[in-house]
């Protein structure tokens, strides 16, 4: 096989396509929970620093060969190979969230939806989710944060490469030297890009939060930056030809880097934040020039195999369907369910093949593209964005819900709909709640959010995770659920109540200080008053004792000041929920449920400020970190107990 079979295919190198498959089943494996594929998730570094390389060296020819980017053409081409094949996933995702999905699932899978239309998405699920801490109620577009940052840069890169070549070339027109000029001025601004990104992706995973480090656009840069460099040292021919003469030296070196970081950099560790994911893509770099300089070896067969190469081309849309997929048949499971995860690929592999003959390349290449001028693909664009937003908005969620919502379903009090505010531990049991609501009588959505008491203010969580700084941002998600769907029910649970917290004026109090509980009484009658201004019943599980199995978590996240409140302040505890009980007597729109009673025995328990002992015989611990419950085995009992204390509070 000659250098130029194995390099060229439909104008793509075939080996590099070869690349693509690898970084895109590392992904696959990853979110299937394959074994030893902890680490799968560095198939999306790999993706950027070749998205990085492929874009900017399109630019550069155009420097080269026209003096001049053409921001038009490079935008529509972008529209061309990007946008078709996920609107199609958007669409069959909100198809499923509209008439397959639980109630419950709507309003953020059309929240989701909207800001993946818009290429917002990474900065949407910073705020709402986590992409390592899964909860069990992952949406079925969390990977499109990905897709998202790619957006962005491809926004902005080309905006700025463009102003920095017409700075350059327009002292030295037409001139060869102008063009190496502006090469060299780009090479020494996405230098100092890298730079600056990897330190703010170090410093945001140290005092903000690693899911802000991970998805933030200006963080994950550097990647897509650092394959842009790549391009820019192979446009100079004294380096091309170095890379040439060291092309597999390039390959093992980086290969072998490439494994042994992926050997240690699971969970992720935290020494990906603090430069491991810049080794590794500066490894992944390597490995990519060597690819594409040693068409001829062994390494690069391989890669170029004609299976290996295909699912290559088709690795956009494999991206794109294997997590809703993924989800739909692996549910909440996390273990590694072998037949389910081959069935997961086999459909992901039809789904992208599909999509890639019939849907992608006849508007890329096909009649139709001929047929989609610069001007008639950018009014598509818009137009097909404008549609599926307002689908989006039909389904909930979106700006734009809170508003058409109501004049579709009424506005009149919707009795039997339960709205579900708290932290992670209602939300983790909102599927076993769901699968039973019906039985009680009751439909159930949600506002709950990880981390946050529904009061929605500032808090303290510790000096790693500032998540509490993001809690206010709660709040217009419940509004927006109320008045959406106007509940007739709001059902509070919640644990975060008893650490310190900010009041209005900025200060830290905490819950040893009388002005602390005085805070919090307010701040639960304006949340009470803002869930039952239209008529809702506002039901609180009065905040229940930890289980013993929180003495299982690692030592270093038993430091923290929520846990150690809960283990050893169980007089905080008390404390709110007296507050809460007062309230209710005072108010009939209020309604108190026994948190307690839902695991643990009458009486103190045997652990520290009275833990209880939760354990159902050599079944082990309903809740095994003694916070949130085993679905597998107790999410029926837990669900079945709630809902049946909150059908007698109602008196129904």
């Amino acid at each position: 096989m000659s250098a130029q079979t194995i390099a060229k295919h439909d104008n793509r190198l075939d080996a590099l396509d070869g690349l693509r498959t690898v970084a895109v089943f590392l992904v696959i494996l990853f979110h299937v929970s394959a074994p030893t594929m902890a680490a799968g998730y560095l198939g999306v570094d790999i993706f950027f620093v070749l998205s990085g390389y492929f874009i900017t060296g399109g630019l550069i020819r155009s420097i080269r060969r026209d003096g001049k980017i053409s921001l038009a053409n490079f935008w529509v081409r972008r529209i061309k190979r990007l946008m078709p094949a996920a609107i199609l996933v958007l669409l069959a995702v909100l198809v499923w969230a509209q008439w397959f999905a639980p109630i419950y699932r709507r309003q953020e899978i059309g929240a989701d939806a909207w800001w993946t239309v818009f290429y917002l998405a990474n900065w949407r699920f910073i705020g709402s989710t986590s992409y390592f801490a899964a909860d069990g109620t992952e949406s079925p577009l969390l990977h499109m944060w990905s897709l998202a940052v790619e957006e962005q840069f491809y926004v902005f890169w080309p905006l700025l490469v463009t102003l920095i070549a017409w700075a350059v070339l327009r002292r030295k027109r037409g001139s060869t030297s102008g063009a190496d000029r502006a090469l060299g001025a780009l090479t020494v601004a996405t230098g100092v890009g890298v730079v600056a990104s990897v330190i703010l992706m170090w410093q945001l995973a140290a005092h903000v939060s690693t899911d802000r480090a991970y998805m933030g656009t200006d963080t994950k840069a550097f990647e897509l930056l650092l394959g842009a460099l790549a391009a820019l040292f192979v446009a100079r021919p004294a380096f091309a030809a170095w890379v040439a003469r060291w092309a597999r030296p390039l390959i093992w070196g980086g290969g072998i880097v490439m494994l042994a970081l992926f050997a240690v950099l699971d969970g992720p560790a935290p020494f990906y934040f603090k430069g491991g994911a810049a080794l590794f893509s500066i490894a992944t770099a390597a490995l990519l020039l060597g690819v594409a300089h040693k068409l001829n070896g062994f390494e690069a067969r391989i890669l170029a195999f004609a299976p290996v190469s295909y699912l290559g081309r088709i690795s956009y849309g494999l991206y794109l369907w294997h997590w809703p997929w993924a989800q739909w048949i692996l549910g909440d499971v996390k273990e590694f369910q072998p037949l389910k995860a081959l069935l997961v690929i086999v459909i992901t592999v039809v789904c992208a093949a599909l999509s890639y003959h019939l849907i992608e390349m006849p508007i890329r290449q096909g009649a139709l593209s001929k047929w989609l001028s610069t001007r008639k693909t950018l009014f598509a664009a818009a137009g097909t964005i404008i549609v599926t937003a307002l689908l989006a908005t039909l389904v909930g969620g979106t700006p734009l819900s809170k508003t058409v919502r109501p004049l579709i379903a009424g506005s009149s009090l919707n009795e039997n709909v339960v709205m579900l505010v708290g932290d992670s531990v209602p939300k983790r049991l909102t599927p076993e709640l769901s699968k039973y609501v019906g039985d009680y009588g009751f439909e159930l959505v949600s506002a709950a959010r990880g981390g946050c008491s529904p009061m929605a203010y500032h808090m303290e969580l510790g000096p790693v995770d500032q998540t509490g700084a993001q809690c206010p941002s709660v709040r217009p998600v419940q509004d927006e659920t109320l008045q959406q769907y106007q509940p007739g029910v709001v059902l509070w649970w919640s644990r975060y109540e008893v650490i310190d917290r900010y009041t209005d004026s900025g200060r830290l109090i905490s819950p040893d200080s009388e002005e602390f509980w005085r805070e919090q009484e307010k701040a639960f009658k304006l949340a009470a008053d803002r869930f039952t201004a239209d008529g809702a019943t506002l039901a609180v599980v009065l905040t229940e004792r930890p289980g013993l199995g929180m003495l299982s978590r690692p030592a270093e996240t038993l430091e923290l000041p929520l846990l150690q409140n809960m283990i050893y302040h169980d007089e905080y505890r008390q404390r709110f929920n007296e507050i809460v009980k007062q309230v209710a007597a005072q108010r009939d729109s209020v309604v108190v449920l026994d948190g307690d009673s839902l695991f643990c025995a009458p009486g103190p328990g045997p652990g520290p400020g009275g833990l209880c002992d939760d354990a159902v015989g050599d079944q082990g611990y309903i809740r095994p970190d003694g916070s949130h419950v085993n679905n597998e085995l107790f999410g029926a009992r837990v669900s079945k107990a709630l809902l049946e204390q909150l059908k007698t509070a109602l008196g129904r």
